[in-house]
């Protein structure tokens, strides 16, 4: 992961934001009527700026663009910093700090960073806002740097004017980031803080999924993810890591971290068997073979009707169920049993599903699991709120022969 110092963000304030005024090389307050207002053209709001437009979708597996927000709570009162695409707008309570008090902190800034922050412009014609205005497509995480060294700019330039009165540093609160990807026809929601990184799990996921996953992803970057952990929640995974790794550094890998969900989820894929070709018994040299036995369950209103022979059951399917229902559904007995189900395949005929095992599974065997079969089908079915059927008649089972 990459790496943000301390050092960059000295960087981008000293690029993108306090305004250099020449002919004022002072820190003492400064009265607006002596200095011009420059009158800025009116700025959408944040939230507009970055509103699509009426039909427009955000692309998939694309997470969308936000303006840092931050706030410094300090001595009782709040600024707060919103760091948009071209300008930045900070709010700080009017009550406690005059024009000129804001000026004269403005060239605090300027005397401490000098000709590096040259051509950035501000307006404080409007009591309690400072706006400025910067170059567009400047990065979010470079903007967010921003922001976070300019609130704490605030406390030092106040330390340095009291500091009998300076309390302990302040806490900057920064509010979590919700981020969402596609990962086979599923949402993964990650909620991004700062040291912490949550994703909510779809019923789907087992803890033995997520401890193979994360073991996946050890094996393949090594020592480069030493100092992460995880820990399984029931319906989330809390990921934490060390201070050295950003918020912007989590989000810029959060790609990468998908598509590894999904290379690992391919893993575990099912694939379906070649056609069994039917075996053909000759009567007088090999021993008959028993007749077929049709057995039924009530599965969610419908009827789930096996034909049980040797080696082989076909269940038949009601119209509602499709293709990728099988698959997802073998797929999630692999995922519960593992090595268990070893040796035993299935097909998909359109109307059925034909299941295939080894001679060491005997009818008997087969006959005595189908109760928990058909549970495992509504277990499945639960996880993909599949609706019930209608009533129907009653069906009569039939006997075995």
């Amino acid at each position: 992961m990459k790496r943000i110092f301390r050092s960059k963000m000295v960087t981008v304030l000293a690029v993108i934001l306090i305004v250099l005024l020449p002919s004022c090389q002072t820190t003492e307050p400064v009265d607006i009527a002596d200095v011009p207002a420059i009158v800025l053209p009116t700025l959408p709001a944040a939230a507009e700026a970055a509103a699509p437009e009426a039909g427009e979708t955000q692309p998939e597996g694309e997470a969308a663009v936000s303006n840092p927000a931050l706030t410094l709570d300090y001595l009782g009162y709040t600024v707060s910093v919103t760091a948009a695409d071209g300008y930045a707008e900070i709010i700080y309570p009017e009550a406690a700090v005059t024009v000129s008090d804001a000026q004269a902190f403005l060239l605090y800034e300027a005397e401490k960073y000098g000709d590096e922050v040259s051509g950035v412009v501000y307006d404080v014609s409007v009591p309690g806002t400072i706006m400025l205005t910067y170059p567009e497509g400047i990065p979010e995480e470079t903007r967010y740097g921003f922001a976070s060294s300019f609130l704490e700019d605030i406390v030092e330039y106040v330390e340095m004017l009291y500091p009998a009165e300076a309390p302990a540093p302040a806490e900057i609160s920064v509010p979590a980031e919700t981020i969402c990807y596609e990962v086979l026809g599923y949402t993964a929601e990650f909620t991004v803080e700062d040291g912490k990184t949550i994703l909510a799990l779809p019923p789907v996921v087992l803890e033995s999924d997520v401890d193979g996953f994360f073991a996946y992803e050890v094996a393949k970057y090594g020592s480069y993810v030493d100092g992460i952990r995880y820990s399984y929640t029931g319906n989330a995974v809390e990921l934490t890591y060390p201070e050295s790794i950003s918020r912007a550094d989590v989000k810029a890998n959060l790609p990468a971290f998908v598509d590894d969900i999904a290379e690992y989820a391919a893993m575990l894929a099912v694939p379906a068997a070649e056609p069994v070709a039917d075996v053909v018994v000759e009567a007088v040299e090999e021993p008959a073979v028993p007749e077929a036995e049709v057995i039924s369950y009530d599965v969610l209103g419908y009827t789930a009707e096996f034909t049980v022979e040797d080696c082989r059951t076909t269940l038949a399917l009601p119209p509602v169920v499709i293709e990728s229902d099988v698959d997802g559904f073998f797929a999630y007995e692999v995922a519960k049993y593992g090595s268990y189900v070893d040796g035993i395949r299935y097909s998909y005929t359109g109307d059925a599903v034909e299941l295939t095992y080894p001679e060491s599974i005997s009818r008997a065997d087969v006959k005595a699991n189908l109760p928990a079969f058909v549970d495992d089908i509504a277990e499945y079915a639960a996880t993909l709120a599949v609706p019930a059927a209608e009533p129907v008649a009653e069906a009569v089972e039939e006997p075995a022969v």
